[in-house]
């Protein structure tokens, strides 16, 4: 089965194998897949949603879909309140042992549409295998500090922004680098990319499921000291435990990696700080500055040709970056380090403007990236000689609406 074979017609009693078809034949196009009670089946394709079954499916359909991608006891799960979040894996090919489709995948309790007590399926879709480094187009001035022999590095945006794929993309990188061998732990919740490059030449990555492999976050620091690996992915830093991993971590010797949940670098050390109580708030921006050695955000903007392009800002903390920042209180870092992603170019407002340049994205596009206002957009594209790539009034009215 192929995108071609969308919308899909799933029987009234689809069977495991019908519906892992439907599966198949969304995998080939979409980013993400949405089944739930009293609707169509939807997926994602570049950002947009697109109908992806020929009929609405019954609440009781979404419960056998639900058996299939879990267990029985998912639905009595569902009604005590309990979402499920799970790794779920099929057979690319039927028969075939060997090769896999995976998924994220998340199932909550919720009112849909019309129905009360639905379930809302989303499962999103893990490419087999981290895209080349290479291929991701990153600045040299990324490149050149994203590898460090140990300090941490942050890669921060939204769901869905590509966080992952970045790092997992970077293990890529250090794994098929021959004569510079490497030992990769990671701590993911669930496991997305899975590796198998540089067999022979430098040790497999050693990936741990956390809930399963692993309690928690809170563990990982611990665990990571104890087994001496070179770099180490913590997934996501999400407590106050976690973050005080990746400093120690930083501190003694490895070369540390984990995401963020925020909009910008300039918006790292207040988020990061946040998650410690007010008496020990200066001492973690200390450890923060000591320890950091790269913040990048990274957003996914849909493009004139109705596809996506990584759009990035960055700030390296180096020397000037520390005296800057050192010589003021830390609440006032966000603003410094806003000034400084100016001054460097390095904002998503230059980062984008290029792009609006080429054609590659539209006046939407770039507020989408830059999260300005229309007058923002249209008096920075102005000032920057792209005057006529601002809609006329009543389009601004249409879009404004």
């Amino acid at each position: 089965m192929s995108g071609s074979s969308l919308p899909f017609p799933l029987s009234v009693n689809f069977t495991r194998d019908e519906f892992y078809e439907f599966l198949r034949a969304a995998t080939s196009v979409a980013s993400d897949i949405l089944i739930q009670s009293g609707d169509y089946g939807w997926i994602e394709v570049y950002g947009k949603q697109v109908k992806a079954t020929t009929r609405m499916l019954e609440g009781t359909e979404i419960e056998r879909a639900l058996s299939f991608l879990y267990d029985g006891s998912g639905v009595s799960q569902l009604a005590d309140g309990k979402p499920i979040d799970a790794e779920v894996e099929i057979q690319a090919v039927p028969g075939d042992f060997d090769r896999v489709l995976r998924y994220r995948m998340n199932a909550t309790g919720s009112r849909v549409g019309r129905i009360a007590r639905g379930i809302s399926i989303t499962m999103r879709v893990v490419p087999e295998a981290p895209p080349p480094y290479d291929e991701l187009n990153l600045p040299q001035d990324i490149t050149d500090n994203l590898f460090p022999r140990y300090g941490l590095v942050l890669v921060v945006g939204t769901t869905g922004s590509g966080k992952s794929t970045l790092l997992a993309s970077a293990n890529r990188r250090r794994l098929e680098t021959p004569g510079a061998p490497v030992k990769i732990i990671t701590f993911e919740d669930p496991i997305e990319f899975t590796y198998g490059y540089g067999y022979g030449q430098t040790p497999q990555p050693s990936q741990v499921q956390i809930g399963s492999n692993l309690k928690s976050f809170a563990e990982a620091g611990r665990n990571a000291m104890r087994r001496k690996a070179d770099v180490i992915v913590m997934g996501e830093s999400r407590d106050r435990e976690s973050i005080n991993a990746c400093f120690e971590m930083a501190l003694t010797g490895h070369a540390v990696y984990s995401t963020l949940h925020v909009d910008t670098p300039a918006e790292v050390f207040a988020r990061m700080v946040s998650f410690f109580p007010e008496e020990a708030q200066p001492a973690a921006a200390n450890k923060l500055l000591d320890t950091l050695k790269l913040a990048i955000a990274q957003k996914l903007p849909r493009t004139t040709d109705g596809k996506r392009v990584a759009v990035r800002s960055w700030l390296t903390i180096d020397r000037e970056v520390k005296r800057a920042l050192e010589q003021q209180p830390f609440e006032r870092w966000g603003s410094i380090t806003r000034e400084l992603l100016e001054q460097r170019k390095t904002s998503f407002d230059h980062q984008a403007l290029p792009l609006v340049a080429e054609g590659i994205l539209d006046f939407q596009a770039f507020r989408d990236a830059t999260n300005m206002t229309i007058r923002e957009a249209a008096a920075f594209l102005e000032e920057h000689g792209q005057t006529h790539r601002i809609p006329s009034s009543r389009e601004l009215l249409l879009e404004a609406a």
